[in-house]
């Protein structure tokens, strides 16, 4: 259930959700045809579309084919509007990731 508090978002949640109002508002898409795609109420997409709460990923899911989109291609829509490079992790990142595949592999 929503309360209506709100919860301090990161970057990528913040990227999404106004990559999704923009397209929202390009196709002329209502918050309430959002809400029914994924189930949801119209609060609850609303909350999301202001950056009050972070999206989900079943929800990008459900409410990508609404856009002529799969999740993925919405991710790289937030990706873009966010002016994120395409290439490359950061330094520490790609480390952590490298290291952790190291001891799992038993390297």
């Amino acid at each position: 259930m929503d309360t209506g508090t709100s919860e301090q978002i990161g970057g990528f949640s913040r990227a999404i959700a106004e990559a999704i109002e923009a397209l929202r508002l390009e196709k002329g898409i209502l918050q309430e045809d959002i809400a029914s795609a994924i189930g949801r109420s119209q609060t609850y997409v609303s909350y999301r579309v202001t950056c009050k709460h972070p999206w989900n990923s079943d929800d990008l899911d459900n409410l990508a084919p609404l856009f002529g989109l799969d999740s993925y291609e919405l991710i790289e829509a937030a990706r873009k509007k966010a002016k994120l490079p395409t290439t490359g992790l950061p330094a520490d990142t790609a480390h952590a990731m490298n290291t952790s595949t190291a001891r799992r592999d038993g390297g």
